[in-house]
Parts: structure tokens; C-alpha cells; sequence
């Protein structure tokens, strides 16, 4: 949105659905949107990677070849965040949605463990 902010606007999903959508990036600095999206990395499509465990069936075509995310959104013209602990996470966030333009937050499953 432009000019003063009503409401934060965010947006959280997994790396393999940002996968789909990550032109959308250009888009968004194009169009000058205060955005947020907080990236849950677990390195491609888990859930069908877990149906397919289940059936006994291989993993195939589940596990993604990951962009640098935070350098990514870089490259578009907005500003990628890296979270490396999860202490870090909340603040992180807080501070991406402090800032104006387009924040990605990177969230890397292995902060949790």
C-alpha cells in the first residue's frame, strides 16, 4: 500500500509454495507495496514427501533446489532477512514488518531444531 500504513500486511508460507509464486517479488517493488512474507524453509514439499513416504513410494521431485532466499528478494529490489536462531525470530519479524517496501523473512527449519 502507499502512504501511511493502516495495517501491516503479511504473508507466511513454505519455500516450495513461494516457489510458485516468486516473480510476484518484482511485481511488489514495482508497485511500491509495503509486504512482508515470512519463508518457512524446509527444503521443498514436505507434505507431499510424507504422503509418498507413506505409500510406500520413493521421493520424487519433492526436494527443491533453494535460492540464496534472502539474497533473492535482494535482487529484486527489496530486503531479505535471515533468521538464524529462534530467539532471533520474533524480533526479526518485527523489524521486517517495521520496515517499508518488500521483507522476506527466511526461516530455515533447522532454527527449531
Amino acid at each position: 500500500m502507499h502512504g501511511d500504513r493502516a495495517q501491516p500486511v503479511v504473508c507466511v508460507l513454505g519455500d516450495g509454495a513461494l516457489m510458485f509464486a516468486v516473480q510476484e517479488f518484482a511485481t511488489a517493488v514495482e508497485q511500491g507495496l509495503d509486504l512482508t512474507v515470512v519463508c518457512y524453509d524446509n527444503g521443498g514439499y514436505a507434505e507431499i514427501q510424507q504422503n509418498e513416504g507413506d505409500r510406500g513410494i520413493p521421493p520424487i521431485g519433492v526436494r527443491l533446489a533453494q535460492p540464496d532466499w534472502a539474497a533473492l528478494v535482494d535482487a529484486f529490489g527489496g530486503r531479505g532477512w535471515r533468521v538464524r536462531t529462534v530467539e532471533a525470530l520474533a524480533a526479526t519479524i518485527r523489524d521486517a514488518v517495521a520496515a517499508r517496501g518488500v521483507n522476506l523473512v527466511h526461516v530455515p527449519a533447522g532454527v527449531f531444531a
